[in-house]
């Protein structure tokens, strides 16, 4: 397969109908080569032997057993005993197989969202989006330089759906503007403040009526009692749905006291295509591969960003379209240092944002994208 077709076949896997039958596939394959944790921490004890990093953690010396637990590496020159992970990517982690699905995903130029993962994996939703976000961020972090367009973050604002702690109180997502320094001014403040038990909220649960609200305005405009009676919850339960809803842009009122979708995908398309337009370049080469991805990444899988961490979907988007880092990532992982959640809290989005450009132009695809919501 020639790299050109292979980019458009990666493409049209990431889209509908072809992604749900290629995520499926995935999900098989991985637990017929992974079974089980044992299986995972067998292989990677192979992967470490390989990257020569099956060394002791306190003298550096390479005559080491391994544990049965598969973890723990004794030294036969100090004799002391240290962690085969520690430092690395996989520091400190509990549910290994969860890590590999992750990376599995990953090198099969693949993503998904962290509510399937959840599910198909067994761990909780938080736990997910963390490992899901630790990759991202890795791969950004080995992103290197590219050939690429830049473009302001508020030019995404229509894209920012979710709220972080870069989000002004009584603020829409889509209504942030503030870039550059006064990102960092309220990162500084954040990190400052004597309030450390906080919690990103992108990292909750998923809202069940938020969801049943959605599922019943995609067949068309309701009101109030319509609503209520389709998903059999309470008044109360969908009043604060909807106001939550109006608040994120998700939903509008419209005449007759009823409720819509608002088709902010077509919304954000729009914008960006006349941008990009005007910013194509005069050769050959197209950024609008790497936009579809992004919007498939951030609306349809990942169901919405925040602005804090749309740059690492973007990422994730360009190097899709570059073919980058995927066949070697797992060796990439234990060669990595530790990320951890302090790394992904201090983490923000850039003021600029660079996309890829790539060759052939999917120009046309565009227009699939804009239905593949």
């Amino acid at each position: 397969m020639s790299e050109d077709k292979g980019c458009r076949t990666r493409m049209i896997d990431m889209f509908e109908p072809a992604y749900l039958e290629t995520r499926q596939l995935l999900l098989n394959e991985f637990i017929v080569k992974f079974p089980s944790d044992e299986s995972c921490w067998s292989s990677l004890v192979h992967e470490f032997a390989a990257c020569d990093k099956l060394r002791c953690r306190w003298c550096g010396a390479d005559k080491v057993e391994v544990q049965q637990d598969s973890r723990t590496l004794s030294c036969n020159d100090c004799k002391k005993k240290s962690s085969m992970t520690a430092g690395t990517f996989f520091h400190g982690i509990k549910k290994v197989r969860a890590w590999f699905f992750a990376i599995w995903i990953v090198e099969n130029e693949f993503y998904v969202s962290s509510k399937w993962f959840a599910q198909a994996i067994g761990i909780s939703q938080s736990s997910a989006l963390h490992i899901l976000k630790s990759t991202l961020y890795l791969i950004e972090e080995n992103s290197g330089i590219f050939e690429s367009v830049g473009f302001g973050l508020r030019e995404f604002r229509l894209f920012f759906r979710k709220r972080s702690f870069l989000t002004p109180a009584m603020v829409k997502p889509s209504c942030e503007l503030q870039e550059g320094a006064d990102e960092s001014s309220n990162h500084d403040n954040y990190n400052n403040s004597a309030d450390s038990s906080w919690v990103d909220v992108t990292a909750s649960e998923v809202d069940s009526v938020r969801d049943a609200v959605i599922s019943a305005l995609k067949e068309g405009s309701r009101s109030l009692d319509e609503i209520r009676n389709t998903i059999k919850c309470s008044s109360s339960d969908v009043l604060a749905a909807i106001t939550d809803l109006e608040l994120d842009g998700e939903i509008s009122a419209i005449a007759g006291n009823r409720f819509q979708l608002c088709n902010k995908v077509k919304a954000g398309l729009t914008s960006l295509r006349d941008e990009v337009l005007r910013k194509e370049s005069s050769d050959s080469k197209s950024i609008f591969d790497a936009i579809a991805l992004f919007c498939r990444l951030s609306f349809g899988i990942a169901r919405g960003v925040s602005r804090k961490y749309l740059s690492l979907y973007l990422g994730f988007a360009n190097s899709l379209v570059a073919k980058d880092v995927f066949s070697s990532f797992k060796t990439m992982c234990i060669e990595s240092s530790y990320i951890g959640s302090k790394r992904l809290r201090a983490y923000a989005s850039s003021a600029v944002l660079p996309i890829r450009l790539s060759q052939p132009s999917l120009f046309d695809f565009i227009d699939e994208v804009s239905h593949a919501f």
